[in-house]
C-alpha cells in the first residue's frame, strides 16, 4: 500500500461521517439531482453485472453508504458491502447489509466472489495501488467473474495528484489523495494482468470526466463479440481479390492463428484475432511494403483504441510487420511468430492458386509458360526444406510438414510442374 493511500485511509477514520452527512444534505437539497445521478449508475450496475445469474456473490469495496450494495441485492444477487472507516462500516450496518472491514490492499478475501465492485474507490490508488488491487481481486474471482470500476481523466484537472479537501458535499475537513490518469495509462496497467476488458466507456459526471472499465476472468478466452463484429462489418470486406489474397486467405490466416493459440492460451485472443485480420489490409495500399502499411493501418484505428492499450497495439503493429517470412529477422514477439507461422498454407491447390495468381499479377507481360516456371522457383524457394518459410514456422503444425513433403515432390521437375498446375487451373477455370 502506498503512503498517498495511508494517508488517505488516515483521513477517513476521522471525518468519514462528515462526508455521509454532507452528501446527505446535498442530495436533500438536489433531489431532482441526485435522483438522476442514481438511475444512471443503476442502470450501469444493472448492464455491467448482467452476465451473472441471480444469487451470485458480489463483494462491493468501499461500499460507504451502502447505495450501491442495496441495489445490487435488489437485482437478486448475494453482496457483501465492504469499507475501512468505521463511520462507513456503522452505515453499511443500519442498511442491515452483509458487511465486512476490508483493505483490498492488505487484507486476505474472505471468500472467492461472482463480481467485485470498485466505484470511485481507485480515485485514491496510485498505479501501483491499483495493480496490486487487480491482481488480488484478479485471485479472489470465480471463473467468468466480472470487476467494475472507474478513474477519473486527468484531462479534466490542471493537475496530475494531489491532496485535497472539497467544498461541497464531499467537503470532510481532511484532505485525501485523489489520483488522475489518462486512458492508455489504466489500459497499460490492465494488460499487466489476466484480466480480460468485457466493456469501456467514458461519462461526465459533476466536473470530472470518468473512464469506466468492466473487466472479466474467463478461463476459457472468447473473441469480444464487439471486436469481432467490427473486424467482420469494417475490416474484412476491404480486402480485395489481389495477388492471391482474398477474403479467403485472411481467414484462412485467422482460422489458423486461433487454432495456435490453443498453443499459447495465455496470449490475449484478441489480439491475435485482430493481428491476423490486418495482416495483409496494406496489399490494398502497397503489395511490396504491405506489412509496413498494414500496420500503419492498425495504429491509425480509433475503435482498437477503445479495447486495446498504447502497448498493446504497438505489439499487433510489430507483429503485423513481422509476419512476413521474407524479412530476414525473427519476429520480436510471440505475436508476430504467430500470424508468421499462421500465414502459411497447407492445401497445395490453395498453395499453387495463389502463387499463379500473384504471379501473373506481378507480372502480366510474361507467357504462361514464363508464370508456370516462375511459380515453381518461387515455390522451391519459399517452401522447400532450406526455403525461408520452412525455416521460420515456430508452431507445431503437421498439416504443414505434409505441405512442404508435397511441395518438394511437386516442383522438382519443371515438366511435373507444369502439369499439376494446368490441371489445377482448369479445375477453377
Amino acid at each position: 500500500m502506498s503512503e498517498e493511500n495511508r494517508k488517505t485511509l488516515a483521513a477517513y477514520d476521522l471525518a468519514a461521517q462528515k462526508y455521509l452527512d454532507n452528501t446527505l444534505a446535498h442530495n436533500a437539497a438536489h433531489q431532482k439531482h441526485a435522483q438522476e445521478k442514481r438511475k444512471e449508475l443503476d442502470q450501469t450496475l444493472r448492464k455491467s453485472f448482467a452476465t451473472l445469474p441471480k444469487n451470485s456473490k458480489i463483494l462491493e469495496i468501499g461500499a460507504a453508504d451502502g447505495a450501491n450494495s442495496l441495489f445490487l441485492e435488489s437485482l437478486g444477487y448475494n453482496v457483501t458491502a465492504s469499507d475501512i472507516a468505521p463511520a462507513f462500516i456503522n452505515a453499511l450496518k443500519k442498511c442491515e447489509l452483509k458487511t465486512i472491514k476490508f483493505n483490498v490492499l492488505e487484507d486476505n478475501f474472505p471468500e472467492n466472489y461472482d463480481g467485485v465492485l470498485c466505484w470511485r474507490v481507485f480515485v485514491h490508488f496510485t498505479p501501483e495501488d491499483i495493480l496490486l488491487a487487480l491482481k488480488r481481486i484478479f485471485k479472489a474471482l470465480n471463473q467468468n467473474g466480472r470487476l467494475i470500476f472507474n478513474v477519473i481523466d486527468r484531462a479534466t484537472h490542471s493537475c496530475d495528484n494531489e491532496m485535497k479537501d472539497f467544498s461541497d458535499e464531499y467537503k470532510m475537513g481532511a484532505e485525501r489523495y485523489y489520483a488522475y490518469y489518462t486512458e492508455n495509462e489504466i489500459r497499460n496497467i490492465i494488460a499487466k494482468t489476466n484480466f480480460k476488458i468485457a466493456d469501456y466507456w467514458s461519462e461526465k459526471g459533476g466536473h470530472n470526466n470518468w473512464f469506466c472499465f468492466v473487466l472479466e476472468k474467463s478461463k476459457t478466452q472468447k473473441i469480444n463479440p464487439k471486436i469481432q463484429n467490427y473486424i467482420e462489418s469494417e475490416i474484412l470486406p476491404k480486402y480485395s481479390n489481389i495477388g492471391g489474397h482474398t477474403d479467403t486467405h485472411i481467414r484462412q490466416v485467422i482460422d489458423r492463428s486461433l487454432n495456435f493459440h490453443k498453443q499459447a492460451p495465455e496470449l490475449n485472443i484478441d489480439m491475435v484475432y485482430v493481428i491476423a485480420a490486418y495482416h495483409d489490409l496494406g496489399r490494398t495500399i502497397d503489395q511490396e511494403t504491405h506489412n509496413f502499411e498494414s500496420a500503419k493501418l492498425l495504429r491509425k484505428d480509433n475503435f482498437l483504441k477503445t479495447y486495446f492499450s498504447e502497448d498493446q497495439i504497438n505489439t499487433m503493429a510489430e507483429a503485423v510487420e513481422d509476419h512476413r517470412s521474407t524479412l530476414g529477422h525473427e519476429p520480436r514477439s510471440i505475436y508476430g511468430k504467430l500470424v508468421s507461422s499462421a500465414d502459411r498454407n497447407t492445401n497445395i491447390d490453395t498453395m499453387l492458386s495463389r502463387i499463379y495468381d500473384y504471379t501473373k499479377h506481378i507480372h502480366p507481360e510474361i507467357s504462361e509458360d514464363e508464370v508456370i516456371e516462375r511459380s515453381r522457383l518461387h515455390l522451391r524457394k519459399k517452401y522447400s526444406p532450406n526455403g525461408y518459410a520452412a525455416n521460420t514456422m515456430y508452431f507445431n503444425d503437421p498439416n504443414f510438414t505434409g505441405a512442404l513433403i508435397k511441395v518438394e515432390e511437386i516442383t522438382r521437375t519443371p515438366e511435373k510442374f507444369a502439369k499439376i498446375m494446368r490441371e489445377n487451373n482448369n479445375k477453377r477455370a
